[in-house]
């Protein structure tokens, strides 16, 4: 089944709303933007926590630490794993590090009933195009962390079977130093096994894409289903 992408985009104003309030908010509100900086981000991993609460987005630059989404978990846990495919992104990062994104989960047309039922249950949405199926899509929020040193010199081997080239679009201050941003809390164990906050991560294994742009519905047509992440 092609991917149907909803457009992730739009869920970041789900996720929060940035807004000023407060005697200040008109003049915040008047004040001009900075332009985001852009930069693209090499992805090769992405973990989740074994107590289901982190989601963990290796990049090459930067880890970007989510709160595991319930509907996601619960997808995991569930009979349609098997069944499932997902796409991640785009991600916009504000000036504390604080990182909005979004998912989204699909599943093939050919459902039996009780699948059917199970997905409408976990908050599915049939869907209409050419390439028909199930689909559910779901804000990310998180944090972005400088990767360390340490951990470049110790690479991970926890991997998908490809690299993703994934855009990025930050705000900057002026000036503002990578040692003033939060150092990773991802570690890597003497046996090789990656953690975080001293729990184990394990590779999400579900066919993956990242995005890192919206999408438009004849592109979207024409994208190619993901592949699916190698086990450890």
């Amino acid at each position: 089944m092609l991917p149907l992408f909803i457009g992730l985009e739009g869920l970041k104003g789900c996720a929060s709303s940035d807004k000023p309030t407060g005697p200040d908010a008109e003049a915040k509100a008047a004040s001009p933007q900075r332009k985001p900086r852009i930069y693209t981000e090499q992805v090769a991993s992405l973990l989740i926590s074994q107590d289901r609460k982190q989601l963990v987005v290796l990049g090459e630059q930067y880890h970007y630490v989510f709160e595991a989404p319930a509907d996601l978990v619960r997808l995991l846990e569930s009979p349609l794993k098997a069944r499932l495919s997902a796409a991640i992104g785009p991600f916009h990062i504000a000036l504390n590090g604080s990182t909005q994104g979004g998912y989204q989960v699909f599943l093939p047309a050919d459902l039996n009933e009780d699948e059917a039922e199970l997905a409408q249950s976990l908050g599915f949405m049939k869907t209409t195009s050419e390439h028909s199926g199930w689909a559910l899509a779901r804000p990310l929020q998180g944090k972005r962390y400088v990767v360390g040193n340490t951990f470049r010199a110790a690479r991970s081997q926890h991997q998908l079977n490809r690299s993703y080239t994934v855009t990025m679009e930050a705000e900057e201050a002026p000036g503002q130093k990578t040692v003033e941003q939060l150092a990773t809390p991802v570690a890597i164990a003497s046996d090789g096994v990656l953690l975080i906050y001293y729990v184990a991560l394990a590779p999400l294994l579900i066919p993956l894409i990242f995005l890192s742009k919206e999408k438009r519905p004849g592109a979207a047509q024409a994208a190619s289903a993901p592949s699916p992440a190698t086990q450890p």
